[in-house]
């Protein structure tokens, strides 16, 4: 049985967005086809038209930030370390 049938996915410039999904659902590969860590046994990876093989490497994955899956004990450490873009300011009261 393949891993992944029948994707269709459309991405515009600029846009960013989230893969999602159950535990084997397919999301590690898809984004291995992506970024052409492996190729699809059958069928074909497009971007633009374009088959993803006859690009090279180096400039696709130059487009694409990849923030890998995480634990939770991870990713409950990050948000209390990184810096969320807000600033908290004290307010005196006389």
């Amino acid at each position: 049985k393949p891993a992944l049938s029948g994707i269709d996915l459309e991405i515009n410039a600029g846009e960013t967005i989230g893969i999602v999904g159950e535990s084997g659902s397919g999301k590690s590969t898809l984004v291995k086809l992506l970024m052409r860590f492996d190729d699809p046994s059958q069928g074909r990876v497009l971007i633009d038209g374009r088959d993803l093989r006859s690009m090279r490497k180096v400039y696709f994955r130059r487009q694409i930030g990849y923030v890998p899956k995480k634990s939770r004990s991870t990713m409950t450490r990050s948000r209390r370390t990184l810096p969320t873009g807000t600033r908290r300011r004290r307010v005196s009261r006389s």
